[in-house]
This record gives structure tokens, sequence and C-alpha cells, in this order.
């Protein structure tokens, strides 16, 4: 095989990623990398992506894979762009279940990209070795994985090793030196820091000299945690000589105070005294606010017992840390209340990607436990600087937004829009209605009712204002009217980029067919949505609507009406009390029109 000699520039373009699919090839679970190399989340079967020349070859290879075996190929796959890349993939058949379903493991490098990452990294770990020797801190790593625990420094460019043990024996070649019970009680906090591969730590204490263990010097220790690809935490951190009277310096969140004792991630405190830190910085770099809760976890707690929902929690925060892996602090606000301020991720893409591979991991590390047991995410973000410069701002739109993803069904992550969400003080009847459904549907029938008396008056003039004010009641992004007899938008209210034309839905036949008995369409997702009617879908989507219902009547005039009622952005899960509220006002407005 001759292989073409071609380099990218793509920002995308990942060197490595992983996915898992089903035996009908469809994408069940992906790493970020995935999702960023084919450019899209949902509704991705991987034999799409494969040149057809490899088809046969990758499905033949995938039938004939028993449990335990794995079997490794070099095919073509198609990027984002539609640009195929020679891509060295291992499909392994580990006897996983995932929703039922038994899947494939995928492990996957790009080996166009593999020549030119490679000279880079070399480069790049030859310039930092170079900065470390310029220093005489000692460094220290511990791979949970291995269990091995090492210290070195850094010489002419070199890592020149002082200890290279277990964690054990290192406790033990410490402690059998130290006479004074504080200096047992210090080094005892960082040996179970570091055994537990607690977040992020700091601290101060006596150490024996590395050169000499009958002399003792105080030290500086930050620690941290970083994942393997194989998910294994390995704790790293610099050890630096420090006179005793710098202890004060340690700031709170770097103490063992600044934890929360049951997922060892920061507590509310401590995550906002970090996140006021690095914005009083003002570096100008994007960083994202994520509110996160796991969703009805009080039923959990009430069915399971708490025992188990302490098990729960700690494998959401293990997810949830492991997803950053490094690029920002996770925090515990207290119950099921979690926390993220990124500061290394550089746009709404790459969150996106990291967003949907954690709530994927989420929902299937508890696949199998039980049955039909699984957990949800609902996640609220704010973004700095461009939804305010101080933490109490960010907090309270990431907050909103996280409510607004509860009430429309939970399962979903809402980044802030000031233009569809609005200022943080203008709606507290809104946030009131989120945590109580039955108030929410008595408020939802009085808006109905409003409609009727508005349609009973038969004055067309006012029907703009009747879809702004069921766009701005039901929390729709935007509404749309459609005319057959015309073939041309009648109306619409809400903040499109631009309106699909009546063209883009109804000139494929086929989306008709999908309307039921009482010609309402419900799509939550428009991905999923696309083996029925792929035009359809892609057209919806390249207009930013990834959520609709639609419904479709005959008004007096004989002309056939298609209402649509979008949500932009994100997917949703309909209610179905809202839905019968919409049909109810979509065959009053029929009748006026």
């Amino acid at each position: 095989m001759k292989i073409p000699e071609y380099s990218s520039n793509k920002n995308s373009l990942v060197t490595f990623c992983s996915a898992s699919i089903t035996q009908n090839y469809l994408v069940l679970l992906g790493d970020e990398y995935f999702y960023n190399f084919v450019g899209r989340q949902m509704g991705i079967r991987f034999t799409d992506l494969i040149h057809p020349d490899y088809q046969e070859e990758f499905t033949t290879a995938c039938t004939e894979l028993v449990v335990g075996e794995s079997v490794r190929l070099i095919i073509m796959l198609k990027d984002s762009d539609d640009a195929y890349h020679l891509s060295d993939i291992t499909i392994s058949n580990n006897g996983r279940i995932l929703a039922n379903e038994a899947v494939l493991d995928l492990r996957i490098y790009n080996i166009t990209s593999i020549e030119n990452r490679h000279i880079k990294f070399s480069n790049d770990i030859n310039k930092y070795r170079s900065f470390l020797s310029m220093y005489q801190d000692y460094l220290f790593d511990y791979d949970t994985e291995t269990g091995k625990f090492s210290i070195y420094l850094y010489l002419g460019s070199k890592s020149t090793p002082f200890i290279q043990c277990t964690i054990e024996e290192f406790y033990k070649k410490v402690t059998r030196h130290y006479e004074k019970p504080e200096d047992l009680t210090e080094f005892e906090t960082f040996y179970q820091h570091v055994k537990k591969a607690d977040e992020n730590f700091s601290l101060s204490l006596n150490l024996p000299s590395l050169k000499d263990f009958s002399v003792k010097d105080r030290f500086h220790i930050n620690g941290k945690v970083i994942y393997k690809s194989s998910m294994a935490p390995v704790v790293i951190g610099i050890i630096k000589h420090i006179a005793k009277d710098d202890d004060a310096m340690i700031p709170y969140y770097a103490t063992k105070e600044g934890k929360d004792p049951a997922t060892g991630l920061l507590n509310k405190r401590a995550s906002s005294e970090y996140t006021t830190d690095i914005l009083n910085l003002n570096d100008g770099q994007n960083h994202y606010m994520l509110m996160i809760d796991a969703d009805n976890f009080k039923d959990i707690n009430d069915t399971y017992g708490h025992l188990f929902g302490d098990e729960v929690l700690l494998k959401v925060a293990s997810v949830i840390s492991s997803t950053l892996n490094g690029r920002g602090i996770c925090g515990r606000f207290g119950g099921d209340e979690f926390y993220i301020f990124t500061t290394n991720i550089r746009n709404e893409q790459q969150l996106r990607n990291m967003l949907t591979t954690m709530r994927k991991k989420i929902y299937y590390a508890f696949d199998g436990i039980m049955e039909d047991f699984h957990l949800t995410l609902s996640i609220g973000i704010s973004l700095y600087p461009d939804d305010g410069s101080e933490y109490n701002e960010l907090f309270k739109k990431a907050d909103k937004c996280l409510y607004l993803a509860k009430d429309k069904g939970k399962n979903r992550f809402i980044i802030y829009d000031e233009e569809l969400h609005g200022g943080i003080l203008d709606d507290s009847n809104l946030l009131r209605r989120a945590f109580n459904p039955l108030e929410k549907a008595e408020y939802l029938a009085g808006v109905t009712a409003d409609v009727g008396t508005g349609v009973a008056s038969g004055d067309l003039s006012k029907i703009p204002e009747l879809l702004e004010y069921i766009r701005s009641s039901f929390e729709l992004d935007g509404i749309r009217i459609y005319s057959k007899k015309n073939k041309s938008l009648m109306y619409r209210c809400g903040s499109y980029k631009k309106v699909p034309s009546y063209e883009e839905f109804a000139k494929n036949g086929e989306f008709l067919t999908f309307y039921n008995v009482n010609q309402i369409l419900t799509i939550g997702s428009l991905p999923s949505f696309e083996s029925n009617d792929r035009e359809f879908s892609r057209a919806m989507t390249s207009n930013n609507i990834m959520a609709t219902i639609t419904m479709h009547f005959t008004n007096k005039e004989g002309d056939d009406l298609f209402f649509f009622y979008d949500i932009f952005n994100h997917s949703t899960r309909w209610n179905e009390s809202d839905k019968n509220y919409l049909l109810t006002i979509s065959k009053m407005l029929s009748r006026m029109l």
C-alpha cells in the first residue's frame, strides 16, 4: 500500500481517540477527541466514517471477533471535513455489555499526524527539560496503576532519580527517622493525599534530606492528579525547600481543610476562592463555570439507601475529575451539587465534546448494576469574560442555566446566552416554576386560556404578540407557522439566525409520514432523527435547531398549516403536559388563520 504524504493544519486532527460501538456499528460512547475528529456527537454509525474500500475488511473483522480477542487493522477514516486519514485501529471484544448490548472497543491512531506530533512533542520535551534543569526543586510522581513512587531532579536536561520504590516502601523509609509526633502527623497527611490520589493538595512538612536521611529540612509540596489513557490516576507534584515561616502562604484551596471529605474534591469555599484568584489574574483567556446536579438523586437515596447514594456520588466525582483531567478544578458544593471551573478549554466545541463524553461515561458507569437504573446529569454553564468578570455574576448565570436544564427535562447542559435566557434577575417566576410541576401546569393552563381569549377576538394583528407570549411562557427558543398553499412562512418569533424555508422541510414527502394520528411529530434530538429523514434533519440542524415539536392542521380555508415549536443548540425531552397544551393552542390558532 502506498501511503500519501500530506499534512493537515486542522486543530481537530487528533493523534489518538477511542470509542465503543454496538454490533450494528452505532457509536455508543466515544471520548471527546473522537467527537472532535468526526465533528458531531450523536447518531454516528462508525462504518459511515470508513472509506468504502475498507468497509468489508472492518465488518468482517468485527463479526469474527470472539470475546477476549483483539484485531488490528489499517483503514482510512473520514473526519468532519469529509477528508480521509490513514488510521491504525485496534478492535477489541472485551465482553462488555452497555445498555443491554454487546459492544466492541476501538482504539484509533491517526497515522498521518503521528510523525508531526512526535517531532513537536520531542522538541517540547527537550524545552521543558531544559526549563526544569534551571530549577533545583524535586519532582515526584505516583502511578496508582503500577504502584511506583519516584522522586527525581532534572540535571542537564536529564532526570536523576533519588527515590524509586512503592509508596509503602517510601513511607517506611521516612517514618523511621521521625522522633516528633507532629512530624509523623504531617507526613501521614502527605502519604494519604498521594495514596488516595487526591485532586489537588498543598502542605508543608519536615522531610529527611533526600541526600542524607539523618538531616531534616522543611519542604513545601504541591500535588495534583492527571489521568493516563487507561483513566488510571497519576499523582504528580513539586517538593520545594522552604523556610518555616513560609507555611502561612498556603491558600485555603490547597489545604486539607479545603477538601470535601466524602469525595476529595474542593469544597464550596475552596472552589470559590480558587475561581476568584484566577479571575483576578484577568488573563483574557476563556474560562467556563459549570454547575452540575445529579438528576433525581433524592429518589436514589430514598429507593436504594444512603450508602448506595454515597457510592453514586463517589463515582460521579471520579468521572468528572478524570474527564476534566487537569484542565481546571472540580468541586462539590454539598449533596448532589458539583462544580467545575476550567483553565485550559479554549472554545465551546471543546467544552461540548468534553461534556458529551462526561455524560455518556456517567450513564454507562452504572449500566447493569441493577435493572432500569441509570444516572444522568443536568449542567448549567457560563463563560468568562463574555458573561461576567466576577464570581457571583458567573455563578448566578450558570445556576440559572442549571435550573433551566432541569426544568426542560434534565439530562442536558445549557450554555448561558442572554438573548435566549434573559438577565439574571428578571425571571424569578420561571425559577419558581422549575421547582413546582403542579404550579407550572396551572400556570400553563392559564396561558392556554389567555391565548384562547386572544384567538376569540379574531384580530390577526394580535398573532405576533400571542406567539411571543407562548414562546416565553413555554420556554421555547422559537415558533414558526408555515402555509402549504403559499409555500411560505406566515409567522415566526424568536431569535433565529436563519429561518428554514418551506421547501427545506416539505420538499421531501417522507417527512409528512412521521406525524402521528393527532398530527403531531415530537423530535427531542434532530441528529437522532437523521436516520428517518436525513435531508430534513440536516436542514434543521444547519439552522441551529436541535429539537422541535411540529403539528399539522387544515384551516377553514382548506390550507395546510405547519406549526414548529423549536429549541436551539441542544436536545430536549419534551414534557407530555407541555405537548398537550401546545396541541390545544395550535388547534385554536389554526381556526383563526
